[in-house]
This record gives structure tokens, C-alpha cells and sequence, in this order.
């Protein structure tokens, strides 16, 4: 592993597309793993970071309806998703034959420096689409967002160059089955998001993993800026705050989730907004 290691560091410093061959089935594996058992322990290590980012400035971004069920999760994170962007950034960083007819292969291997890491610098903040936020500090910190994503460029490529390009989609297929998994067990781990049985107001809040359009409900019953009932069941947040309180008045970092809320004297919507805010990122749009 050691070797392993060593050699991924020299890689780092100098990168080139030499390809490891001929080298046996099992070492490729051993490769492979180490390389992604690396990946999962720097981003532990970096994982404070978003924790600072996310409190310095809270992330916002809304729900993409293509990842309701868990199929589409699976067919768009685990295996479409990846595979695209493995052909965008990385299947053309080895050198192939046709490229003599642009460039030669000495040129090729002289550059190959800044070649490597433009296709990491295009990988990495091409995530910054993953978020809704426009504001100066967002785009000044966006080295930091987008660090697990460009260290995973270096990785999949340098798994790209020294194995296959099929080994570098597995890897990032393996990569993203493993955040997936990770986050269901985080959001169950979690719930209920809020629950609170306090002068005479009944709320629990429930994060749902996924989404099922076939029991969707959203019943309110409010009078005078006060609301008396909630019965939310597979709504986003984001349609949940728009629904309450007007469309595009704020922003968040969207979950599908269930709400339940009971009060005979009623809650105002600023306070309900508050217990909201406590456990989820709503902002207004003028603080962006």
C-alpha cells in the first residue's frame, strides 16, 4: 500500500498517462481500493471544513425531481451521472492516435502537466452548480466547496491513466453508491428533524428519504396570519415554504420531508418559521 501510496504522490507532482502494463488482475484491485480507501479518509479529515463553510455561509440548493424514488437515484447518481462525466473529463486525458493530426506526442507529454489539471479544475467547480447560492462569499470560498471534488479529480484520473477508463467510472459510480447509501442512513439516524410538544403546539418534522407522489398531501388550516393545522406528507421543503409563505421570498437547502402540526391557539407563521429555521437552511432572498 506504501508503494502504492508513494507512487500516487509522485503522480500528483508529476502527472503523465503512462498506463500500468502489464501488471496482474489482483494488483490493479489492490490499486483501485487503496485509492479510493485514500479519497474516503482525506475527506473525513476535510469534512470540518464544510461543517465552517456551511455556518460561515449557509448552502442552498433545490431539490432535483429527478432523485424522488430510489431507481432514478441509483440509474442518474450511481450510473449515468458518472458515467457522462467520466467521458467529459477524463476519457480524453490519454494520449490516443488520432491526436498526432493536433498534437504530437512529445508535445503531448511536455504539457500533459496542464492538461491533467485543467480536466481537475473543470471537474471540480463544475460542482458549484450543485448550489443555489450567488454572493460574493460563496464564489470566494469556492475553492474550499468544491476541494473533495477536485482531490476526486486527481484520483480518477490518475485511475484513468494508470488502469482503465472502466476503472475510473467504477470508482466514481462506487464513490457516489457509497455518499447515497451514507446519506439514507444519515437522514434516518436524524429523524424526526423536530419534534416539539410545548404550549399546547404539536410539531414533528420527519426527513424523508426519497419522495412518493401516490400519498402526497398538503392540508392547512390558518386565519389571520396564524395556522391551526398542518398535514404535509412527500412535499419539498422549498414548496412547503412557498406555499406558506409566498413563492421565491426564500431560499433553501431542500429535503422531501413530512410535517405534522396541531395548536388550538395557533401558531404565526414567523414562529413557525423560526422552529423551521433551527433544523434547516432557510434564508431570505435578500440576505444572499
Amino acid at each position: 500500500m506504501l508503494k502504492i501510496l508513494r507512487h500516487y504522490w509522485h503522480f500528483i507532482k508529476n502527472p503523465s498517462d503512462r498506463r500500468l502494463w502489464p501488471i496482474h488482475p489482483s494488483a490493479r484491485t489492490k490499486v483501485f481500493f487503496t485509492i479510493f480507501l485514500l479519497d474516503v479518509s482525506i475527506l473525513i479529515l476535510i469534512f470540518p471544513i464544510y461543517m465552517l463553510i456551511d455556518y460561515i455561509n449557509p448552502m442552498v440548493s433545490t431539490m432535483d425531481n429527478t432523485f424522488e424514488t430510489p431507481w432514478n437515484v441509483f440509474w442518474m447518481g450511481v450510473i449515468f451521472v458518472p458515467l457522462v462525466e467520466e467521458i467529459l473529463f477524463r476519457f480524453l486525458i490519454k494520449y490516443k492516435g488520432f491526436y498526432g493530426f493536433i498534437i504530437s506526442r512529445n508535445t503531448w507529454r511536455k504539457y500533459y502537466r496542464w492538461i491533467f489539471y485543467s480536466s481537475v479544475i473543470l471537474f471540480g467547480f463544475v460542482h458549484l452548480g450543485n448550489f443555489d447560492n450567488n454572493n460574493f462569499l460563496f464564489y470566494f470560498l469556492s475553492l474550499f466547496i468544491v476541494l473533495s471534488q477536485l482531490i476526486g479529480g486527481i484520483s480518477l484520473g490518475f485511475i484513468r491513466v494508470r488502469i482503465n477508463f472502466f476503472a475510473a467510472f467504477l470508482q466514481h459510480a462506487l464513490w457516489n453508491l457509497m455518499a447515497f447509501s451514507l446519506g439514507l442512513v444519515i437522514i434516518q439516524l436524524n429523524n424526526p428533524l423536530i419534534k416539539l410538544n410545548e404550549n399546547h403546539i404539536q410539531l414533528e418534522v420527519n426527513e424523508s428519504n426519497f419522495r412518493d407522489r401516490s400519498i402526497e398531501k398538503f392540508d392547512m388550516i390558518s386565519k389571520n396570519d396564524r395556522i391551526y393545522k398542518l398535514d404535509i406528507k412527500q412535499y419539498a421543503l422549498a414548496e412547503v415554504i412557498d406555499s406558506i409563505y409566498g413563492k421565491d421570498k426564500y431560499q433553501v437547502y431542500d429535503i422531501y420531508l413530512n410535517l405534522k402540526l396541531e395548536t388550538q391557539q395557533g401558531i404565526s407563521k414567523d414562529s413557525l418559521l423560526q422552529e423551521l429555521q433551527k433544523e434547516s437552511t432557510i434564508l431570505e432572498k435578500s440576505e444572499e
